[in-house]
């Protein structure tokens, strides 16, 4: 269904399928993210105000050109096939950044799947406190993110977790 309203579990994995192929993300990744945000529940909302199957927090949804609309609304972050698009190109553009820093494609999965959870600049964060050393892995960062983040680096660590292949 393209229109954006009564959308069913099996047509929302379909879709979701068939935009990781389109934005060049490894199909299983998007699948699992998007199950771990919101369950495949286009109208999720979290306590924090992320929106939508991708749970895309505002100033984010705004970047990647999305609007506050009804999930009729092509576009508007509530539309399913918006926002999985928008997740899509996030978690891509993520990913991009972390393979042209060198890091490797599995790794940077990892690391765009982070970033994605807890925010580039935090990860950002976790990569400076490690600067005697190359930083290559995604465990290197996870070591360090406790004192990025605190209480809330284990959520993240569990999220890359699940998300790995």
């Amino acid at each position: 269904m393209e229109d954006g309203g009564n959308w069913d579990n099996q047509s929302l994995k379909a879709l979701t399928g068939r935009i990781a192929v389109k934005n060049g993300i490894p199909e299983g990744l998007l699948q699992k993210l998007i199950q771990t945000e919101s369950a495949f529940d286009p109208q999720a909302k979290s306590s924090r105000g992320a929106m939508g199957l991708g749970q895309i927090m505002p100033a984010t949804a705004k970047e990647l050109g999305l609007v506050i609309g009804d999930e009729k609304t092509p576009g508007s972050v509530w539309h399913p096939e918006s926002n999985l698009d928008a997740s899509a190109r996030y978690l891509k553009k993520l990913y991009d950044k972390y393979q042209k820093e060198g890091i490797t494609e599995k790794e940077a999965w990892n690391f765009a799947a982070g970033a994605y959870n807890a925010g580039m600049g935090n990860i950002a964060r976790a990569i400076k406190k490690i600067s005697h050393e190359s930083v290559k892995t995604w465990d290197q960062v996870a070591q360090v993110l406790p004192q990025v983040t605190g209480k809330y680096s284990q959520e993240t660590i569990r999220y890359v977790n699940r998300l790995r292949a």
